[in-house]
């Protein structure tokens, strides 16, 4: 009997102990919860940054015509100016057919 008392003196001593509590920025679990989202603040940001300060001038000197988009009769063969459907039928096809 008197070894169980002693045992619930000791928890009861126990239970009034304060643990030592850790600070916050020793808690690693804590760096992933606050560092992700934070890291992806950061990259947007200076994501729009450049999109913002590296912008494309607008070329206003001209404007496109049917000309500049027509392709010379020399060229219609290559396959680099073949119309989509054109060129994966070509490709299904091995280049039969034709």
């Amino acid at each position: 009997m008197k070894q169980t008392q002693d045992s619930n003196s000791a928890d009861s001593a126990q239970k009034g102990r304060r643990q030592p509590v850790t600070p916050w920025w020793k808690v690693r679990l804590m760096w992933f919860v606050v560092g992700g989202p934070l890291t992806v603040v950061i990259a947007a940001s200076v994501t729009a940054v450049v999109a913002i300060r590296g912008q494309d001038p607008v070329l206003a000197d001209r404007a496109m015509s049917a000309a500049d988009l027509r392709v010379d009769s020399s060229k219609r063969a290559d396959p680099a100016y073949q119309a989509a459907i054109e060129g994966r039928n070509h490709a299904t096809t091995g280049g039969k057919g034709r």
